[in-house]
């Protein structure tokens, strides 16, 4: 994984785990990598709205429709088989 894909990873993290505690040197460091302000809005809207589906599901109880729910994880991007 090249580094710029490990520090968005990494400000995910950040966002979904203590959003409150991000800072401008977090987008700072972002820019440093390549982002754009316009690609680092994105990524934290996408970020939040997924937050947000997952939250949701999880409080209505709402589970993945049976085509979705047979997708390896390897097929979903980065997963590894343990």
């Amino acid at each position: 994984m090249d580094e710029a894909t490990r520090a968005l990873l990494e400000f995910s993290d950040k966002v979904n785990l203590k959003g409150h505690t991000c800072t401008a040197e977090d987008l700072e460091q972002l820019r440093g990598h390549g982002f754009s302000d316009e690609d680092i809005v994105d990524a934290t809207a996408i970020i939040g709205i997924m937050n947000y589906l997952n939250r949701l599901a999880d409080a209505l109880g709402i589970t993945l429709n049976e085509e979705y729910r047979k997708i390896g994880q390897d097929q979903v991007g980065g997963g590894e088989k343990k």
